[in-house]
């Protein structure tokens, strides 16, 4: 082997610049330091998509049982839960396995802010939504001094049908964007 062949194989058999170990080491580190510059103005915890989900499964105030908590200028109270075969003004009874579940909650007060809202008697993962007033099969009127309707004052009464084997725990008032405004623990 001649000296000239020598001098070219080194030349072939040399590493280049960029396979270095530390060349590799300082790109993947300058990409890596982008990336998470990039990631901050995308934070998931800043969208309102989050925003929107957080709100719909953590309530903004919690009534608890036997408590009264104010609210907007109003005090929440848990009033009474009776269950019905059969409604007093509906115009069937309940179906074979399945019971109406009348919730009354005790409001107080004057709501500087009255927002419509959506009933859902909840169980775990399982969610029951009210029977619509003067359309529900199920309805129960609510009594002298309470209303279905969140907007208007006084005490609040939803109807909901549902399994004889349910146990629910809360009744959660839903705003128009699927926000849980309160929840009341029964």
């Amino acid at each position: 082997m001649s000296t000239n062949e020598t001098t070219i194989r080194r030349r072939i058999t040399r590493p280049a610049f960029t396979s270095r170990l530390w060349f590799k080491n300082g790109v993947g580190a300058v990409i890596a330091v982008a990336a998470l510059v990039a990631a901050i103005p995308v934070s998931v915890y800043d969208r309102d998509d989050f925003r929107a989900y957080r709100a719909s499964r953590i309530p903004a105030h919690t009534v608890g049982p036997g408590t009264s908590v104010g609210i907007d200028g109003q005090e929440w109270s848990l009033g009474s839960v009776r269950q019905y075969g059969r409604s007093p003004a509906a115009r069937r009874a309940a179906p074979k396995g399945t019971a109406i579940t009348v919730v009354q909650i005790s409001r107080s007060g004057t709501a500087s802010h009255p927002a419509r809202c959506t009933a859902y008697l909840i169980e775990g993962d399982r969610r029951w939504r009210a029977e619509e007033a003067y359309g529900g099969d199920f309805w129960v009127p609510p009594a002298d001094d309470a209303t279905g309707e969140c907007t208007e004052p006084g005490s609040l009464q939803f109807s909901f049908l549902v399994p004889d084997d349910a146990h629910p725990s809360a009744v959660d008032l839903v705003d128009a964007d699927r926000g849980i405004t309160v929840r009341v623990r029964l």
